[in-house]
């Protein structure tokens, strides 16, 4: 899996924060769908995969399954979803986020990724917060 954006240079967090507060629209604030819609708009943004392929109900290509790991990963270790509100929210089955979320974290044993990763969860985290800063 790469995290990589299909650019050479990597999208800004501010742009990222804002993609995901739009993506997210209706649900109410902390809802676990609009959880899971905010941290699909960061890992769209960082892979350059639409959001419509992360939250599609088919697989789709192996980037769009690559970055729907990486959205789910979010949802539940960025942003504190448990398995099946990760599931409910991205239409698949709690077992299959568990593996996204292993093939995931398998990633961070590389320096690099691990920085971006938590780069990443931080601006889910900041995005579920309405763009405030933490306290």
């Amino acid at each position: 899996m790469s995290l990589s954006p299909a650019s050479p240079t990597e999208t800004p967090l501010s742009a990222a924060v804002t993609y995901s507060r739009h993506l997210a629209g209706a649900p109410a604030a902390g809802a676990p769908e609009g959880l899971c819609a905010i941290a699909a708009g960061v890992a769209a943004a960082a892979t350059d995969v639409a959001p419509a392929d992360i939250l599609g109900l088919t697989r789709g290509s192996s980037a769009s399954a690559e970055a729907r790991a990486l959205a789910m990963y979010l949802a539940h270790v960025g942003l504190g979803l448990t398995l099946m509100q990760v599931g409910r929210g991205f239409g698949r089955h709690h077992s299959t986020v568990a593996h996204a979320c292993r093939s995931v974290e398998d990633l961070r044993d590389d320096g690099t990724t691990d920085r971006r990763l938590d780069r990443l969860e931080e601006a889910a985290r900041y995005a579920a917060r309405g763009g405030r800063l933490a306290r």
